[in-house]
């Protein structure tokens, strides 16, 4: 730190070094050992505050890039999210349409069933009321209908086989695909604890760095203005000192010129 002198300090200064500062002098090698060690504390402290200040910088990047991380990994759960319930809605609709067309097949062929029933039962009556080619040929009628009705049943339980083994299926994938994303879930949340935890440590080694350079600066400026205050009673007590000694010589003098 400078501090700019007054012009008393100046020509006491300068008034001492004129008179007192001479090779040899011990005074003089007190001060150039002042002068010195003064200038080695700021050396050091100049370096702990530079250190410092890199430390801080470092850790400052540190924090940033960490920010970035931490960002990505949110935005990647949010489209995985978002992703998995397209697939969720896509699933759910074409298990809805499934079931929707397999119900109304099955509906279908009960109102067939229904229809031949009565069918059947019609021509029953007429087989009782009478025996005739045409009873006959609706017997045959009757009975290929028959035959329709067990091949419909057939295809029928094995459509609706295919349609509870495509279901089950179905189910079977979804349940496989939200336990994977659970998984990936649960590591992305323990990937971003994680990643709020450095980002806190890191913080807190900023802020701690921040305090340490603080203190330091207040320790140099204490111990820089304590040496100057050290230096000026120095040159303080030097030129009284040679005021002192100037007087004692213009009195002998004087002295002289009278006797």
């Amino acid at each position: 730190m400078f501090v700019q002198s007054t012009t008393p300090e100046l020509f006491t200064r300068d008034h001492a070094k004129s008179i007192q500062m001479s090779p040899g002098n011990p005074e003089t090698c007190a001060v150039e050992n002042l002068a010195n060690t003064l200038q080695s504390r700021i050396a050091e402290q100049s370096s702990l505050i530079c250190m410092l200040k890199d430390r801080a910088d470092k850790t400052l990047l540190q924090y940033q890039a960490q920010l970035k991380i931490n960002a990505n990994l949110e935005k990647h759960a949010a489209n995985y999210q978002e992703k998995l319930d397209r697939e969720q809605k896509k699933r759910s609709s074409d298990l809805v349409s499934s079931n929707k067309a397999m119900i109304s097949l099955i509906e279908e062929h009960k109102n067939q069933n229904v229809q031949l029933k009565v069918e059947y039962e019609r021509l029953q009556l007429e087989t009782d009321s009478q025996f005739s080619q045409k009873l006959q040929e609706k017997e045959s009628l009757v009975q290929k209908r028959t035959e329709d009705i067990e091949l419909l049943k057939e295809k029928l339980t094995k459509s609706e086989n295919e349609y509870r083994g495509k279901l089950a299926e179905s189910e079977s994938k979804l349940k496989e695909k939200v336990a994977q994303h659970q998984a990936k879930e649960a590591s992305l949340l323990i990937k971003f604890s994680e990643a709020q935890q450095q980002q806190r440590e890191a913080v807190e080694t900023c802020e701690d760095l921040k305090l340490k350079l603080e203190k330091t600066k207040e320790q140099r400026i204490s111990t820089e203005r304590g040496e100057l205050l050290q230096v000026k009673e120095f040159y303080k007590h030097n030129y009284r000192t040679s005021l002192i000694y100037v007087n004692a010589n213009i009195g002998q003098h004087c002295c002289k010129l009278q006797k």
